[in-house]
């Protein structure tokens, strides 16, 4: 049976089971970042992302920068047409769920899709393969701050070939409201977290690309088992051995009424606004490099003492200062930047593994810590362990201005050791959490 968990990829979001920056979307074609492929129906994806910065640089396997596919591809959302450039996720009838890392820009393999029965007992069809393929819309968000969802009919055989390098044309022919259940069981109406998603047609089908209205859609597939699959193969929420519903489809939305949404009210990355973002989020990584991971002179010059004598001796002139510790840098700087730090690392890489993995592997802990907070915890150094946090801490420059209150060099060392071990434990017991 299917349960939903949340974990920590690279920083990122997302769902699983068994198998700063807002501006008003633009009402013109996007900035012309693909390879024109057949009439721009297909595009393969140019990398621009990571041609640059070597710190949050990725490489493909041929040695060179490899394609994000949300920050590379231009959306070229046309209003007028209803047309619009998207990536896939997911093919059509794949038997393996895929993602697509925010932050990186890569596919990764999120789970094999199973069968399951109707959570909501409405349909009697066994749900196993999307019957549509999942993609999204290049640089908009819904609003749940998530990369727009698409679902495209047609183009299977096309996507399952080249959906890791390439992004695709197709018309937009209705929408709806997709609503998520962030908790254990949702009894009320408000406790329902809503969503506009766009159903597309594949413009390089010939047996869909005519395709121009949802009543068409409905007269071509089994919509029964479409909403179905929507409810059921993302996965359902688990608690005490229980299963509850975890998504539903609301209400249909007309074309006019979505692309009025996108254009008016849509969160659009753009592309300048992008790059802005990657250098304030650079200079924040840079900041923790020199000011908290880096180790202070007067301690370098400590550990580079060849007896413990002079160790002593070191120390008792007092050349060692409290700002000098690791626990008090790093309490300074959570206590003024962990909200911007939090919003970064939705976006801009942090750390490259093949670059310098020691510092990689001190900046996921670093996360590990902050996403523990995000979460709803709280280290309690008397105590020397995390506990549930009941304060709310109201965001900006006095994010948790309690944070690490009392603790030392041990304690804190305690806390990053523990975070992970914390993540797992409440992954394995079915609650919100992260994986690396």
């Amino acid at each position: 049976m299917r349960k939903k968990n949340y974990y920590f990829i690279s920083l990122c979001f997302f769902l699983s089971s068994c198998s700063l920056f807002e501006s008003s979307a633009p009402n013109v074609p996007g900035l012309g970042d693909t390879k024109e492929g057949v009439e721009g129906i297909v595009g393969q994806v140019n990398p621009i992302w990571f041609t640059g910065s070597s710190e949050i640089s990725l490489y493909d396997r041929s040695g060179e920068p490899a394609s994000h596919m949300y920050y590379d591809v231009d959306p070229a959302l046309d209003f007028e047409n209803n047309t619009v450039q998207f990536v896939v996720a997911t093919p059509q009838s794949s038997p393996i769920e895929y993602g697509i890392d925010y932050t990186s820009g890569q596919h990764f393999t999120s789970k094999f899709y199973c069968s399951e029965e109707d959570i909501w007992k409405k349909s009697s069809s066994l749900i196993d393969r999307p019957p549509f393929s999942i993609g999204h819309v290049p640089r908009y968000l819904d609003q749940l701050s998530t990369p727009l969802k698409i679902y495209v009919f047609g183009g299977e055989n096309e996507y399952m070939n080249s959906f890791r390098r390439s992004s695709f044309g197709a018309r937009i022919v209705g929408s709806f409201i997709e609503q998520e259940c962030p908790q254990k069981s949702c009894s009320t109406p408000g406790d329902w977290k809503s969503r506009v998603i766009l159903i597309g047609i594949s413009l390089s089908d010939p047996d869909w690309n005519q395709v121009t209205k949802m009543k068409e859609v409905y007269d071509r597939v089994d919509w029964d088992y479409v909403q179905a699959f929507i409810e059921n193969g993302q996965g359902v929420n688990i608690f005490g051995g229980v299963y509850y519903p975890g998504f539903r489809l609301g209400a249909e939305i007309s074309i006019s009424k979505a692309m009025r949404f996108l254009q008016d009210s849509g969160t659009y990355l753009e592309k300048k606004r992008l790059f802005q973002m990657r250098k304030s989020c650079l200079n924040l990584y840079r900041y923790i490099d020199q000011n908290v991971y880096e180790m202070a002179p007067s301690l370098k010059k400590y550990f580079s003492l060849d007896s413990k004598d002079k160790q002593r001796a070191f120390y008792a002139k007092g050349y060692i200062k409290r700002q000098d510790y690791f626990y008090y840098r790093f309490t300074q700087y959570f206590r003024k930047f962990a909200g911007q730090f939090l919003t970064c690392r939705d976006y801009i890489y942090p750390s490259n593994i093949n670059s310098d993995p020691i510092k990689h592997h001190f900046m996921v802990y670093l996360s590990a810590v902050h996403l523990l907070y995000e979460l709803g915890f709280q280290f309690n150094c008397r105590q020397n362990q995390w506990e549930r946090r009941y304060t709310d801490y109201s965001k900006g420059s006095t994010l948790y201005p309690k944070a690490f209150l009392f603790c030392n060099e041990e304690t804190m060392d305690n806390a990053f050791e523990t975070a992970p071990l914390l993540l797992d434990k409440l992954a394995d017991e079915n609650k919100y959490s992260y994986r690396y």
